[in-house]
């Protein structure tokens, strides 16, 4: 029976490792990938929309859409909420691994690893 329940902390602790790496790389791809997102669609507009030439567009959509980003940037706290969010996210998947880790070596019989016990196995 043991090893049925130890099968089965194992399927939830990857699947809560599959969940968690799937939205941190969403959240922080979303950082990543909006300012092209925006300056894509900027320059359509101002290529197909208002009939612009390409180059001009991209010079008058990068100091457009660097702006928008200022413009965010000087929300006081915005900036630090949107970067907190994602280390809190990672943290909660992270305590979340370690407390089914910690029911796993319960099952198993093993004893419980403390942090300082890890630091000085992986000095020595």
């Amino acid at each position: 029976m043991d090893k049925v329940n130890l099968a089965l902390v194992r399927i939830i602790q990857f699947s809560i490792l599959v969940f968690f790496a799937l939205i941190l790389s969403a959240f922080f791809g979303t950082l990543l990938l909006l300012p092209l997102a925006l300056l894509y669609h900027f320059i359509g507009f101002l290529d197909h929309g208002i009939g612009f030439n390409g180059i001009f567009a991209f010079i008058v959509a990068v100091p457009a859409v660097i702006y928008v980003f200022y413009l965010g940037y000087r929300i006081p706290g915005f900036y630090n909420a949107v970067v907190e969010t994602g280390f809190k996210l990672y943290n909660l998947a992270r305590d979340q691994h370690m407390a089914l880790e910690k029911i796993a070596r319960s099952i198993k019989g093993l004893p419980e690893e403390t942090a300082g016990d890890s630091q000085t196995a992986a000095s020595n």
